[in-house]
């Protein structure tokens, strides 16, 4: 046996199994196990169309924020060949994504004004769902589109590169 082997022996006792003691600890963790992430799945799916049952969606805000959502894609698509437009856009939909909570805290405030119901929380789940992941979605939209341009730029400096080198080389050549 080696020495700490030997040394943990002589402090826990001879009984003391070191592998024993890890898978004992583990356990104790309670970790979610595939058949526990499989339940919570399911329930997970329930939640949500709960959620979707418990929203009335024919609220006039409502509708406005999803007209504005539908606005935005279409410009981001109407603008997809302007750079620095979608720059613009992209920054405008991160800043009010980081100002989510603000608008939560203020909506919360005053949601009789605007809303049926109260669906603001101070855990922002509903604007989390409602406001920032719609425009998340937008945002790798114009992400995306921001890769298809530098590949098209890559593209046309190489062409641009190859003309100009086998120019040179018909000079040389000459």
């Amino acid at each position: 046996m080696d020495f700490l082997g030997a040394t943990l022996n002589n402090a826990m006792g001879e009984g003391f199994n070191l592998t024993e003691e890890i898978n004992k600890a583990w356990e104790e963790l309670d970790l979610p196990t595939w058949d526990k992430l499989a339940e919570h799945g399911s329930g997970s799916w329930e939640n949500l169309q709960e959620f979707i049952g418990a929203v009335d969606w024919n609220e006039p805000w409502l509708l406005g924020l999803a007209i504005f959502y539908a606005t935005l894609l279409i410009t981001i698509f109407w603008t997809r060949k302007m750079f620095n437009v979608q720059t613009a856009l992209w920054i405008l939909i991160l800043g009010l994504v980081g100002a989510a909570q603000y608008i939560n805290e203020v909506a919360m405030a005053h949601w009789e004004l605007f809303a049926a119901k109260p669906y603001f929380t101070k855990n922002g789940f509903f604007v989390s769902v409602i406001f920032s992941f719609p425009l998340l979605l937008l945002a790798v939209v114009i992400t995306i589109n921001f890769l298809v341009m530098s590949c098209e730029m890559m593209a046309k400096l190489k062409a641009a590169q190859l003309r100009e080198k086998h120019k040179d080389q018909r000079k040389k050549a000459n």
